[in-house]
């Protein structure tokens, strides 16, 4: 098997072109390797030629394959299109059949018949910061590359739980093995950023996939597991952030807004002080975003929370050209999502006049609340909430949008949201 890679720790100075006395010759190595990664390919029907290409593993004696889901997420949206083709480092290839997969975690669980014995343990230790591990995968159609690097950890400020990587991780590797030493699995190839710095979906998240029993029985049930995941993992994420106290920060010297909510949200402000036009109109902003982008198929992403906040202050402008100004302000969602996959925003829009006393300006506030929803994923939708509000030369903005919630979400998120932010 696979384990007997406890040598890869000789072995694997050779394949980086070091030299080592005790290394096996690099050929025999690599067979080993070789044996148990495998190519991963997408192929249209239609044209016979491939959309889309990956790396793979073996997991076990009975052909259960580990790659990535974002490698196969154009057959799981359009099976009847595609069809999955696995290719050995001998050339032989042969048809893949899709076991399960966790769109959250980015993986997922492919088997084939009459693939060979060997297959990859799966590490269950714990590892400290710069301890040596190993990325493999096939980029570019060139075949095996091993990649040197180092384990990092858990990425701090992300819900979705990903290691950190310090080496460069290249197209085409994307869910290949991360190994340790003694050749068990760390992790699977997922992302880079860039720089030496790359991500790996954590070894146990492999375990619980594994051990999924409520799997996907056929074809026309993707989908619906597929939102059933999205679903449970924002109904988690969702309780804790409203579960929590806001945090109240002042913007200007008349609002209030919600600064950082928990660690996986960052957020960034500025000012246009010194910039053109900023004598007619002083803005100031500050903007949240979290980390938890869930991939789903082409330009279609999911699982944003994004908020920001404007404030508006003049001394020059009529009250006119101040409230042209602010009202220019428009909203979109953060997420891609192309209209077959959802439907058009349907808004509910109120103003109302706040009457204050005779010697001060009028108030204004205008609210709007638009929902999406998803056409594979019922029960679930996009939501775009905006609020105007202020006086005749000051105005506070605010806006979020929520991606992949439900409509119970939305609302107590907006109840809440609307009770912090706010004007003095």
């Amino acid at each position: 098997m696979i384990r007997a890679l406890y040598k890869l720790n000789m072995a694997l100075p050779l394949l980086l072109l070091c030299s080592s006395l005790n290394a096996q010759p690099e050929s025999a190595m690599l067979d080993i390797f070789r044996e148990s990664i495998y190519q991963i390919v997408v192929n249209e029907n239609e044209t016979g030629n491939k959309s889309a290409l990956g790396s793979g593993f073996q997991v076990s004696p009975e052909g259960l394959i580990v790659t990535n889901y974002h490698v196969v997420s154009g057959y799981v949206f359009e099976p009847e299109q595609r069809w999955l083709q696995y290719v050995d480092s001998e050339g032989r290839s042969g048809e893949l059949e899709l076991v399960d997969f966790d769109v959250i975690n980015d993986l997922a669980l492919l088997r084939a018949d009459g693939l060979g014995s060997d297959y990859f343990e799966i590490s269950q230790a714990l590892y400290r910061k710069g301890d040596r591990i190993f990325a493999m995968g096939n980029p570019h159609d060139y075949g095996m590359l091993v990649v040197d690097g180092a384990y990092n950890g858990i990425a701090e400020n992300s819900h979705i739980q990903k290691i950190l990587f310090s080496g460069s991780l290249n197209s085409g590797m994307s869910g290949g093995p991360a190994v340790d030493a003694g050749g068990n699995i760390v992790g699977v190839n997922v992302a880079t950023a860039g720089s030496q710095l790359s991500f790996l979906v954590p070894a146990d998240k492999i375990m619980a996939l594994l051990a999924d029993e409520n799997r996907p029985s056929s074809t026309e049930e993707y989908m619906a597991h597929a939102g059933q995941q999205i679903k449970n993992f924002q109904l988690g994420y969702y309780e804790g952030l409203l579960g929590a106290a806001w945090p109240d920060q002042p913007l200007g010297e008349h609002a209030h807004v919600v600064g950082e909510l928990a660690s996986d949200l960052s957020c960034w402000g500025s000012d246009n002080q010194n910039r053109p036009n900023s004598d007619d109109i002083r803005i100031l902003e500050l903007f949240c975003n979290n980390g938890n982008h869930t991939y789903l198929q082409g330009r279609f992403n999911t699982n944003q929370l994004h908020y920001s906040f404007y404030y508006y202050q003049t001394e020059t402008l009529t009250s006119k050209q101040f409230h042209d100004a602010v009202g220019e302000q428009s909203f979109l969602p953060d997420n891609q999502a192309p209209e077959r996959y959802v439907t058009n925003f349907e808004c509910q829009q109120n103003y109302v006049d706040i009457d204050q006393q005779e010697d001060q300006a009028s108030g204004f506030r205008q609210a709007g609340l638009c929902f999406r929803a998803y056409k594979e994923f019922p029960g679930l939708y996009d939501v775009l909430y905006y609020l105007f509000q202020g006086e005749d030369t000051r105005a506070l903005v605010s806006h979020f949008t929520l991606s992949a919630v439900t409509k119970d979400i939305a609302l107590d998120f907006t109840e809440k949201f609307m009770g912090v932010a706010r004007w003095n």
